[in-house]
């Protein structure tokens, strides 16, 4: 789908319309996104349609409880769910509780690192195979262009 096509505001109705119909509790819904900045976006909408619901009808408990809930919504990137996951149930994956994720420069570096390895491996076997791939898709000079291929 693209920008501006409506998405966001597709699935906020959705949202509002499961809490305000069915009675779910906004923190009970599973809501994923792409991008940390479309997430943020996405609970500030629905967090302000509840507000608009509980405004017109103050007596509902069930909406004033939303109000509260609502800091407690899973609306997240797949990344940053599965990272709670992970954080919650380190002992069952068997992973230190203290683990952190790469940076994107850790990442950068440790692809690198791999590339180089494995070309290595390959270039050290001499295998004709690989030599005629490196050179259909690098230079006479070095396989920069071959590397990037890769990445």
């Amino acid at each position: 789908d693209l920008a501006g096509s409506g998405k966001t505001a597709g699935l906020v109705e959705r949202i509002i319309q499961r809490i305000l119909r069915d009675d779910v509790d906004v923190d009970r819904l599973l809501v994923v996104t792409f991008t940390n900045l479309s997430a943020r976006e996405m609970k500030h909408r629905v967090d302000k349609r509840i507000q608009e619901a509980s405004f017109k009808d103050p007596n509902n408990e069930h909406l004033k409880n939303q109000r509260i809930k609502i800091h407690q919504a899973q609306i997240s990137t797949l990344h940053s769910f599965c990272l709670k996951l992970i954080q919650q149930h380190y002992d069952v994956l068997d992973i230190d509780p203290h683990f952190r994720t790469s940076s994107e420069a850790e990442n950068i570096l440790l692809l690198e690192q791999t590339i180089d390895d494995v070309l290595e491996q390959h270039y050290d076997k001499l295998d004709p195979h690989f030599i005629e791939l490196t050179e259909q898709l690098s230079s006479d000079r070095n396989d920069d262009q071959f590397r990037s291929i890769i990445k």
